[in-house]
C-alpha cells in the first residue's frame, strides 16, 4: 500500500491529479481518493486476515462547480464514508449530493445518495423548489430530514407556494445494496404522510415529471384563484389560455372551474 500514499497520483491514472489516503478501522481498510479537475475517484482496499490487501471497488464523484470533499462519520458507532458530489446542473437547476458508504460492508457502493442542497426553477412555467436536507446516522439506519421551499412560475410571475418539511429513515433491505425508505412523515407531525417516491421526487432524486410536484403547490394556487384579482391570478389565467394541453395547466384550469 505504500505505492498508494498521498501525493502525486500513479502514472497514467489521471492528468494533473493528486491523491489522499483515508485510513479506517473496523474493518481495517484504506481508501484512495484521486482528486481530479471535474471528478474525484475513490478506490477502496480492505485488509485480509493474512495481511494482504483486497480491492473491493471504486466509486466516482462528479464535480462541476464545487470542490469535492469527504468525511468519515462514526456518530452512530458504525463507520460511514460520506462523499460530496454534484447531480444535475445547468440553467435553473443545481443539485449538491452526498453519498453514504457503509464501510462495514465488503462491497464499495453508496447505500444512500441524497440531495443536501438542490435548486430547480422551471423555464416558462411549472413548479419548482429549493431543497435542503441533512442525513443523520441512527441505530436503525440513516435518517433524512428535508425541507423544500416551493414555488410556481407562471408567465414570468413567481408565486410562492409555502414550505414543506419531512423526515424518514433509510434501512437495509433483504437482497439489496441500496437502502430503502417505506415513506416519510411531516416533521411537525401535522398533515398526511407521503410515499418514499414522493419524498425523493421533492428532493430531486431520480427521474420525475414536473406534474408530479403539482399536488404540493396546488393548495397555494387554489388560494390565488379564489382570492382577489392580482398579478399572480392574471398570470395563471394567461397560462391556461396559452398552454391548455399541458398536464400542469389542466390541473390549474380545474381549480378555476
Amino acid at each position: 500500500m505504500k505505492a498508494l500514499g498521498a501525493g502525486k497520483a500513479p502514472d497514467g491514472l489521471c492528468y494533473k491529479c493528486t491523491v489522499d489516503l483515508i485510513q479506517v478501522d473496523g474493518p481495517e481498510q484504506m481508501i484512495l481518493r484521486v482528486i481530479g479537475p471535474r471528478l474525484d475517484l475513490y478506490l477502496r482496499y480492505v485488509r485480509e486476515k493474512d495481511g494482504t490487501w483486497w480491492f473491493s471497488g471504486a466509486s466516482p464523484a462528479p464535480l462541476f462547480l464545487y470542490k469535492g470533499s469527504y468525511r468519515v462519520d462514526r456518530t452512530s458507532g458504525a463507520p460511514y464514508l460520506v462523499v460530496s458530489s454534484e447531480g444535475d446542473h445547468g440553467t435553473g437547476i443545481e443539485y449538491q449530493m452526498e453519498s453514504w458508504f457503509d464501510l462495514r460492508e465488503p462491497w464499495f457502493e453508496p447505500v444512500l445518495t441524497f440531495t443536501v442542497h438542490g435548486i430547480e426553477y422551471p423555464w416558462v412555467f411549472g413548479a419548482g423548489r429549493d431543497v435542503r436536507a441533512r442525513v443523520v446516522p441512527v441505530p436503525t439506519g440513516l435518517r433524512v430530514l428535508m425541507t423544500a421551499k416551493l414555488m410556481f412560475l407562471s408567465m414570468g410571475v413567481d408565486i410562492p407556494c409555502g414550505t414543506v418539511a419531512y423526515h424518514t429513515v433509510y434501512r437495509r433491505a433483504p437482497g439489496r445494496r441500496h437502502w430503502v425508505s417505506t415513506g416519510a412523515s411531516p416533521v411537525d407531525g401535522k398533515g398526511p404522510d407521503i410515499s418514499a417516491k414522493q419524498f425523493e421526487m421533492l428532493a430531486g432524486v431520480g427521474e420525475h415529471d414536473n406534474e408530479e410536484l403539482m399536488p404540493f403547490v396546488l393548495p397555494a394556487l387554489r388560494r390565488v384563484v379564489v382570492g382577489l384579482d392580482s398579478e399572480a391570478k392574471r398570470a395563471l389565467q394567461g397560462l391556461v389560455t396559452s398552454f391548455p394541453d399541458r398536464p400542469e395547466v389542466r390541473m390549474i384550469r380545474d381549480l378555476m372551474q
